[in-house]
């Protein structure tokens, strides 16, 4: 009897965590990552300026740098004139239109804001990327008539950057990439640092492209490498707005805490969020909303992993849906 009871137990988890996945997978924020995306494309219009002013000597290492401070300074811009939280807000009236909930949408609309953070130790050495990028978001449910629960969701990427050489040719991977990047394809995209043609200073640094294929393999990426196609980037608008809707990258905690955003490694951190952490107090009773993964599965990994398997069958199968 006691051994049913711990897998009913485990049943009702697993259960309870599929139907958040079922209601959330259709919980978009456009207008809050289109308001990213822009934020991040006027940072790269500015990086793109400076190069041609300033920083005429620069490397892959260098123009990221420059990125993250760039986008850091578009955020605090539209986290300090109250834009994100507007914008934020009339995503989520969009979701849930009830009159019940509008002042629990208005409660979890306060404080929200834009952040990004920055860590850069040696990655390259491990998986054979540059950086780790990530987006952390929020995702809504509906417990009660006037009540919302929210849990923050990751979705990450490993990011390769190539610079446009003299020649116009892109660098190519190393030996050491050529082994570990397979282990990480699905998950793995380039970041590309092209140059006006002709260019052969490298000061007019166009627009950042990125080539993301979840289903290629090694010969794919080389492939790309040795025969550049522009036809098949996407701009970071897009890329963000995918990785931002879990389109793209992969919601694997294990794989985000120790591949792609581990503490010791580099990686950007692009987060919704409220600025201490936390929403503000509904009007009676404890904050709501912890994620499962720090509240009901601290110290679960198995049931995690097979919770993860699932969800992962069905995202699969819910874009397959969509596309047909």
């Amino acid at each position: 009897m006691e051994n049913n009871s711990v897998y009913l137990e485990k049943y009702m988890e697993i259960f309870h965590l599929l139907t958040l996945f079922e209601r959330n997978i259709s919980m978009k924020l456009p207008q809050t990552l289109s308001l990213i995306s822009k934020c991040w494309l006027n940072a790269e219009q500015r990086v793109c300026k400076l190069i041609s002013t300033k920083y005429h000597a620069h490397n892959e290492v260098t123009i990221t740098h420059l990125l993250y401070g760039e986008v850091k300074e578009e955020f605090d811009k539209i986290n300090e004139n109250g834009t994100f939280a507007r914008v934020f807000s009339k995503d989520l009236f969009a979701q849930f239109k009830d009159r019940k909930l509008a002042d629990e949408v208005s409660r979890l609309s306060k404080g929200i804001i834009a952040r990004i953070s920055y860590h850069e130790p040696q990655m390259e050495i491990i998986s054979g990327a540059d950086f780790g990028l990530a987006v952390v978001r929020p995702f809504f449910e509906k417990i009660r008539e006037d009540r919302l629960k929210y849990t923050m969701q990751r979705q990450g990427l490993l990011c390769q950057a190539k610079r446009q050489q003299f020649n116009g040719k892109l660098g190519q991977l190393t030996l050491h990439q050529m082994e570990v990047i397979p282990k990480h394809i699905a998950y793995f995209a380039l970041l590309l640092y092209l140059y006006r043609y002709s260019d052969r200073e490298r000061k007019n640094l166009l627009p950042f492209a990125w080539w993301h294929e979840s289903t290629c393999d090694i010969d794919d990426i080389i492939d790309f490498l040795n025969n550049f196609d522009a036809e098949e980037t996407v701009s970071s608008v897009d890329l963000i707005h995918s990785l931002g809707e879990g389109n793209i990258g992969t919601d694997d905690q294990d794989i985000i805490n120790s591949i792609i955003c581990p503490e010791e490694l580099p990686y950007i951190l692009v987060e919704i969020t409220w600025r201490d952490g936390f929403p503000p107090k509904p009007p009676s009773g404890p904050r709501s909303g912890l994620s499962f993964e720090t509240k009901n599965f601290e110290n679960n990994l198995n049931t995690q992993k097979l919770v993860h398997r699932i969800i992962h069958h069905r995202r699969v199968q819910h874009v397959k849906t969509k596309t047909k």
